[in-house]
């Protein structure tokens, strides 16, 4: 009978293309444990098999892997072609010495500019109780935790200072999750929602406190615009650009957020035409491609990635600006909250690498609902990666994070030896890839 991953440490998980991978399959429990006296074998196949072996059709045959077992752990040894996903089945005989499928499990071969990186899970569109949201900043922080982000932005509308508080606590807490900076921009006249990821002062105290150089600033950069820009568009526009010009004065990164949400699932909050121009100047740095709070922005979503389809194509896959999966939640407690999410790859999860990532657009946006099919966008490369990564990985992570997340959650209800045992147990990030990534051949 085949068992579940659940009852297996295998490790490492990714490998450098064309080189030999040594893998270890380790049971962690009595009932599959590997018996001397049943017949082992290891089915190997490459998911995307090597030019020189396909064929023209049926099913190409999977080839016997060389292993040996000692100490009860099972050593595989295998050359793994090319970037991509492998798949390993392990027969055994059972009792009546019939073969029986025993364990099934992949792993990842990645090229060498992509091995030297890291995956991080990370959401950067929240709320919390300073605009709209139901919980505390410090609940919304241990609440990313436990549903296993490595960084987390809270962004309350038109309040900078609630993210401060929310790194604040950060601070004191021994976990290897990342808070940053940040604030969701709403400025006078303009209907357009922003982003500030990261950026070292606030966007919004910036026009609040000189409104009139704030208007005259964004009046002339509307006065440059192209003649065929629609009017009523041309402020908004360049308000829009204005604030995505402060952001990264400040070291931060630009999202436009959600062009299509729908007001109450009535209309779009901004003009098509407006959308249309923010996107042919393409002025952001980010997309917010997946997200909203209610299940009826999934409509929002679908024109989102219809959209970013088609600017692919148009570009041959040069668009200037990376894609991101965010909440834009307004209450951890819900399933909701947990719903979409960013994965970056990259050096480390310091600001700057991640930065990095986006810039690079080294990055995909999420949209996994539980007992649901998730749903990934961006480049294929990252893309077939991360889809190997949520089903083989994130797992052993997210158990790690959710451990730490209640653990935070307890300290912040008056707890005291939950910050005693968050010290003694929490395992940072960077061990998980040292067990899981081999990154030299």
């Amino acid at each position: 009978m085949k068992h579940s991953l659940e009852n297996f440490d295998i490790y490492p998980l990714v490998f450098p293309a064309d080189g030999e991978a040594v893998i270890n399959v380790k049971p962690l429990y009595k009932h599959v444990f590997f018996r001397p006296e049943s017949t082992v074998r290891v089915a190997y196949s490459p998911i995307l098999y090597p030019g020189d072996k396909q064929k023209l059709s049926g099913h190409a045959q999977p080839e016997a892997a060389d292993f040996e077992v000692l100490d009860n752990t099972m050593v595989i040894k295998q050359f793994l072609p090319e970037e991509q996903e492998h798949s390993f089945i392990v027969y055994v005989t059972d009792d009546k010495g019939i073969e029986v499928e025993w364990l099934k499990f992949y792993i990842y071969s990645l090229k060498e500019d992509l091995i030297s990186l890291r995956p991080y899970k990370g959401d950067f569109h929240m709320h919390s109780t300073f605009s709209d949201g139901k919980q505390c900043p410090e609940y919304v922080t241990a609440s990313c935790r436990k549903i296993g982000l490595d960084f987390m932005v809270l962004t309350d509308h038109h309040e900078y200072t609630p993210s401060l508080k929310a790194i604040e606590f950060a601070e004191t807490v021994p976990t290897s999750m990342k808070t940053f900076p940040g604030e969701e921009v709403h400025l006078p006249d303009n209907p357009v929602h922003i982003v500030n990821f990261g950026g070292s002062f606030s966007v919004n105290d910036l026009a609040d406190k000189d409104e009139t150089a704030y208007r005259r600033e964004v009046e002339a950069m509307a006065s440059g615009f192209p003649s065929e820009m629609p009017e009523n568009i041309r402020f908004q526009i360049a308000a829009s650009e204005w604030a995505y010009d402060r952001i990264r004065s400040g070291g931060g990164l630009a999202m436009y957020c959600h062009p299509y949400w729908r007001w109450n699932n009535q209309y779009n909050y901004i003009w098509e035409s407006s959308v249309q121009w923010m996107f042919n100047r393409s002025k952001f740095d980010i997309l917010e491609l997946l997200g909203g709070y209610h299940r009826y922005e999934s409509f929002s979503n679908n024109e989102q990635t219809a959209y970013y389809t088609q600017e692919m194509i148009r570009t041959g896959g040069n668009v200037d600006w990376a894609v991101a999966g965010v909440s834009d939640s307004h209450d951890c407690d819900g399933d909701l909250f947990r719903w979409f999410y960013s994965i970056l790859f990259a050096d480390n999860c310091e600001f700057d690498s991640l930065k990095g990532a986006f810039q690079a657009q080294r990055s995909v946006a999420v949209k996994s609902i539980k007992s649901e099919c998730p749903e990934i966008y961006g480049d294929l490369r990252y893309v077939r990666y991360a889809g190997f990564l949520m089903k083989n990985f994130y797992p052993r992570h997210d158990r790690l994070c959710r451990f730490e997340g209640e653990l935070m959650l307890r300290l912040l209800a008056g707890e005291r030896g939950a910050g005693e045992i968050l010290k003694t147990t929490s395992e940072p990030i960077d061990a998980l890839f040292s067990k899981y990534w081999q990154s030299e051949k």
